[in-house]
């Protein structure tokens, strides 16, 4: 019997060697596993794969993927735990389980013959697994691969001999390394091998997350799988692999979301630079732009002379990452902007459309693209079409020579649109941003915009030659590092800029056409409305049959189901048979005769589901009776080719959710005996205002221990209640109280930045409390130290100063206060 456990415990650990560290899932219920659809998940603790967050909720790769699954079949997890700070102990005795029968599964196993003989895997692997090599994220710009010559490479492994050596020994041979190993304890040891010069790269796995790495090799790609016990329920069994199926063909990118979010194989997108480059952009000196004067929205000046623009902005945030000094140069032409460029007289030219052709013809080097758009067509003709009519075009256009009209060649897209909106042409395709800009501003508000499907443009920025690849490899990371949401505000910062156009001037410079205009408007909307009663009647007839037909499918299961349809603008939900479940009342909506605020409700939703966030997603909805609603969002969005069709999905009201969960926080905030916020919660409130100024009070209770010792310590508590509560009655409501722990309370008064206010603040709250009285009739003092919010101060600065006030003030005697860096103490 001891000699079959030594066999079990030896398989054990060469499978924790085979598999990624070999994380576990999905697991049964107590009982029956076919009765109650519980599945017992072996669950080691390991980064990434099967973890726990800092409040003990499970997260990791194996943990959500098991939980898509049970979005499939239904199913509940049991996560078996087991002690031990050594993964490699706690996987042994989780494979034991396994096999004696007491868990179900285990996540992220390699297959082998020799393991298919003690275990049942899944059909499907649910995600693969790569061997890597590694440095930190400030040193991958200092690592580089040339297969064409042999190179030394020191690599930190934990173990050398293993599965993963064997891998990179392969690898070696390959790319022409003559390798060497630097023998590790930990990841930790590892790390700081490369961080000291004793190892050039560390071995790794792509599902071992190692904080502030970056990937820069990987290799030997494995498929990972779900295995079971021989004897676990076969109906199970293929419950999840046709769940493992369903989820690959519904979202063939879940896997790589998961592994991105996970164990994202660049580190963080956070731009890093090395010492060397460094010193290399403190030598570099001044580095001067080419900004066009006249390409709006990407590059333009202003009516007060600024330069400004999409490009513009985003090469300040660029410089401010980088430490990079930029220096604006106006060119009033595109073909001045090459001269310059050609000249010397710039470095790097700002916006330019990402063309290979472009760059050799007049030698620069081109950066990663920052944006990609479509194209559009600007006209004012009604029916939108090209054939036929005179069709402005810029001379770089891939537009040019398939129109079928006259085509009219201006240098520039902003001259193409003026050329319509001067009647010189009957409509130019320019790309969408360009087009929506215009549109924006008041004299082109007779211009139409419609999209034009198959052309994309990318704009980008030129590096002037004489090349070099360090300064195009810092520029290109700095861009890659910049988040969407900041590209994105700036694209909309600069489009949505627009000149507008009183009434009183557009009557005054047309008073005919107005008057005209009004009475030709009052007839088209009459006209306009009995039109659109009538193919409203016909839209809704067939509305009605395609509604029923989803009905009939989502009637089967249990949820609220939608379907939007990007082409129409229509929305559609779908109930379950017979049910009146409150999101049927919040979200009501009369297709013939809707309340103003079912439409404000119903715009609200379909701007939820425009933002195209694929996936699932919380959101505060304003719902029909007037109130917020928390709502949960599933959705996937259907696209024909780059263009979103339809997006499907479900939703769920989940107010009592939140509000256990913000009740959750809020305890997790504050004190247990006071209801004060507690030291992180203090500090962090804190933190957070002092950019706008304050002061902020520590505060002692004179002789706490004195008060436990002689009247006990349910009078101490009784006293430490007594004054929050009085505290918090003599101050704002926008003013902060914390209890750090003990007797000491900290109170921040933001706004406050005079000697005088603070000194009031303070003798306030000091007679405030002094009117709390002791079991024995004494009355309760306390001494504070305070301090006024320095310019540009942190917070321990500002702590230590008023602390060493309040020590400052327990020396004169307490029962006192004393404002830091200002005058003697104050107790009268």
């Amino acid at each position: 019997m001891r000699g079959q456990h030594q066999k079990v415990r030896a398989a054990a650990l060469a499978l924790a060697l085979l598999a990624v560290l070999a994380p576990s899932l999905l697991p049964a219920a107590s009982a029956s596993v076919k009765d109650q659809a519980t599945v017992r998940v072996a669950y080691p603790i390991q980064k990434g794969i099967t973890d726990k967050d800092g409040e003990g909720r499970y997260t990791g790769y194996t943990y959500e993927f098991l939980e898509e699954v049970a979005q499939y079949t239904g199913w509940d997890y049991e996560f078996v735990e087991v002690p031990g700070e050594d993964v490699q102990e706690q996987l042994v005795t989780l494979m034991e389980m396994l096999d004696e029968g007491t868990v179900d599964l285990m996540g992220a196993m390699l297959y082998s013959d020799q393991m298919a003989e003690r275990y049942s895997f899944s059909s499907y692997n649910y995600g693969m697994v790569e061997t890597v090599l590694q440095v930190p994220d400030d040193m991958a710009s200092e690592f580089a691969i040339n297969s064409q010559v042999w190179q030394d490479l020191r690599v930190a492994a934990g173990n050398p001999e293993g599965q993963y050596a064997r891998e990179l020994r392969d690898y070696c041979s390959i790319n022409r390394f003559h390798l060497s190993f630097v023998p590790c304890g930990t990841e930790e040891e590892q790390v700081a091998a490369v961080r000291e010069g004793r190892a050039d790269a560390l071995l790794n796995t792509s599902m071992n997350a190692i904080a502030n790495v970056k990937t820069i090799a990987a290799f030997a790609s494995k498929p990972v799988y779900f295995a079971s016990r021989k004897d676990w329920d076969n109906d199970m069994m293929s419950q999840l692999n046709q769940a493992i199926h369903d989820i690959a063909q519904s979202n063939p990118t879940f896997m790589t979301e998961l592994m991105e979010k996970y164990f994202p194989s660049t580190g963080t997108r956070s731009f890093t630079l090395s010492e060397a480059e460094k010193a290399y952009i403190k030598d570099l000196g001044v580095l001067r732009v080419g900004v066009l004067e006249d390409w709006p929205p990407y590059q333009w000046r202003d009516e007060q002379g600024e330069l400004r623009g999409i490009a513009v902005d985003l090469l300040r945030q660029v410089a401010e990452v980088t430490g990079l000094e930029l220096s604006f140069v106006p060119v009033p032409e595109s073909k001045h902007l090459f001269e310059v460029a050609a000249s010397g007289d710039v470095e790097l030219i700002a916006g330019i459309p990402y063309s290979y052709e472009l760059a050799r013809q007049f030698d620069f080097s081109l950066l990663r693209p920052f944006l990609s758009s479509g194209y559009s067509m600007v006209t004012a003709d009604p029916d939108g079409t090209t054939e036929g009519k005179r069709v402005a075009l810029s001379m770089d256009s891939p537009y040019r020579g398939i129109t079928g009209g006259e085509e009219l060649l201006y240098s520039a897209a902003s001259l193409c649109v003026q050329a319509v909106a001067d009647g010189e042409a009957d409509c130019a395709i320019v790309d969408s941003y360009t087009a929506q800009y215009y549109r924006n501003q008041s004299g082109y508000n007779r211009l139409r915009v419609i999209p034009t499907p198959g052309e994309i443009r990318q704009i980008t920025c030129g590096l002037v030659s004489p090349r070099e690849s360090g300064l195009i490899s810092i520029l290109n990371r700095a861009i890659l590092s910049l988040p969407d949401e900041n590209i994105q505000s700036i694209v909309t910062q600069n489009i949505a800029i627009s000149s507008p156009l009183t009434v009183r001037q557009l009557i005054e410079e047309n008073p005919v056409a107005v008057v005209a205009g009004v009475v030709a408007l009052a007839g088209l909307i009459i006209v306009m409305i009995l039109t659109i009663q009538h193919q409203r009647t016909k839209a809704n007839r067939r509305l009605a049959l395609e509604m029923e037909k989803h009905r009939q499918i989502y009637a089967l299961v249990n949820d609220v189901f939608f379907e939007y349809d990007y082409r129409s603008g229509q929305l559609t939900l779908t109930y379950p048979e017979g049910e009146l479940r409150p999101l049927r009342v919040l979200l009501a909506y009369d297709a013939e005769d809707p309340t103003a605020a079912q439409k404000r409700t119903r715009r609200e939703l379909i701007r939820q589901l425009r933002a195209q966030r694929d996936g699932v997603d919380e959101v505060a909805l304003l719902c029909v009776d007037g109130t917020e609603h928390w709502i949960r969002l599933a959705m996937q969005t259907v696209r024909d080719g780059d263009r979103p069709v339809y997006s499907i999905g479900k939703l769920n009201l989940i107010d009592d959710e939140r509000r256990e969960k913000d009740s959750l926080l809020a305890l997790a905030q504050r004190d247990s005996l006071t209801r004060a916020y507690n030291a992180a919660t203090i500090r962090e409130r804190v933190e957070a205002e002092l950019s706008q100024g304050g002061a902020l009070i520590i505060m002692d209770v004179d002789r706490f221990k004195n008060i436990n010792d002689t009247l006990g310590h349910l009078e101490g508590d009784r006293v430490l209640v007594g004054i929050t509560q009085t505290v918090a009655g003599s101050i704002r409501e926008d003013d902060l109280v914390g209890r750090p722990g003990g007797d000491e309370f900290l109170i921040f008064l933001p706004g406050v930045g005079a000697r005088e206010a603070l000194d009031k603040r303070c003798a306030v709250i000091r007679e405030r409390v002094r009117e709390l009285r002791l079991l024995d009739g004494n009355c309760v003092t306390v001494s504070m130290g305070a301090a006024l919010v320095r310019p540009g101060e942190t917070y321990d600065e500002l702590y230590a100063r008023a602390d060493k006030a309040l020590y400052q003030a327990k020396e004169k005697g307490r029962d006192c206060f004393v404002v830091a860096d200002e005058g003697p103490p104050v107790s009268e």
